[in-house]
């Protein structure tokens, strides 16, 4: 997904990573939360919080993930081993050979609101993505909040070696659109969406 501004916030969710951004992560292209979880369908439904900035997680998280509060203003969780990185107006965290790439984007709102941003990303994808397809967008919440989870295949990069699954979920919080999305190899869809699950359920705004 691309940044820009408001109307850009939209162009943000569209960025490859590999040049190009696929959410799955290279440099260059936004790739932006292009793997989602779905609304919870694909991960159940999100428990309900303020719309403010809340405090970060307490909880303990899963084993095999730690606890991370980013300076640009947020909180999660991530897996073990994971290194964060600064690109593009967005923060990743990788995995070892970037085969699980986890993303945050907090930026501008748009007049369509989160869903619709996610919709209009779906319609552009197969000008953005190199093989995209089986793109699917579901209305969700998230703590509460209307949220649009944004889900699909696309040929991945040169160096990736095969196609990659995203997940991408989007929602309006504090004033902010909120962006967070993992991409990984389409064969471990599996795991990419417990890491997307753990970074999501622990998401908090912290400020910075």
């Amino acid at each position: 997904m691309v940044i820009a501004g408001a109307g850009a916030g939209v162009t943000a969710l569209l960025m490859h990573q590999d040049g190009t951004t696929d959410r799955g992560g290279r440099t260059g292209h936004s790739q932006q939360a292009a793997d989602a979880t779905p609304s919870r369908k694909p991960g159940g439904p999100h428990r309900t919080a303020a719309a403010g900035p809340t405090p970060a997680p307490t909880a303990t998280v899963p084993a095999g993930y730690r606890p991370v509060r980013d300076k640009v203003g947020f909180a999660s969780a991530v897996p073990d081993g994971f290194t964060r990185s600064y690109e593009n107006d967005r923060v990743y965290y990788y995995s070892q050979g970037k085969r699980f790439r986890i993303g945050v984007q907090l930026q501008r709102q748009v007049a369509q609101g989160p869903l619709g941003a996610m919709r209009t990303a779906d319609a552009k994808g197969p000008a953005t993505y190199r093989g995209y397809r089986q793109g699917q967008v579901t209305e969700t919440t998230h703590n509460g909040l209307t949220a649009g989870l944004w889900e699909f295949v696309w040929n991945g990069s040169a160096e990736d070696g095969g196609s990659r699954y995203t997940y991408d979920l989007s929602w309006d919080e504090g004033g902010r659109m909120i962006d967070v999305w993992i991409s990984s190899p389409l064969g471990s869809r599996t795991e990419a969406k417990r890491h997307f699950d753990t970074a999501v359920d622990a998401f908090r705004l912290t400020g910075t």
